[in-house]
């Protein structure tokens, strides 16, 4: 069972990956249409205005170079039946509902 858990994240892990992969390239095509209309406005700006853009366009530079690196992290498929039981539970919560004593278990 531990195997077919293993498998179902490492199949949700892949689709997560591939989405991330797609949109970081809509975002690179969006960013460089924008910078195309940009190049066009700035003969218009104003040296303060050239600056800011410039520092604007190294910050969004930065965050898409983050972006491409970040971790997508796990899908956390498991089965409830195998990993829920009394030894990961909090006893507050078996006295509670009184877990385990209507099984025989007698706590």
């Amino acid at each position: 069972m531990r195997k077919f858990e293993k498998e179902v994240n490492a199949q949700e892990r892949n689709k997560l990956e591939s989405h991330q992969q797609d949109k970081l390239r809509t975002l690179q095509g969006q960013i460089e249409h924008n910078r195309e209309e940009m190049r066009g406005l700035m003969s218009k700006f104003t040296g303060p205005g050239r600056r800011f853009y410039e520092a604007m366009r190294q910050v969004s530079d930065q965050k898409l170079k983050d972006f491409g690196k970040r971790n997508v992290g796990e899908a956390g498929f498991f089965v409830e039946a195998l990993t829920q039981n009394s030894s990961n539970r909090e006893g507050y919560a078996d006295q509670r509902n009184n877990w385990g004593k209507h099984q025989g278990r007698g706590k």
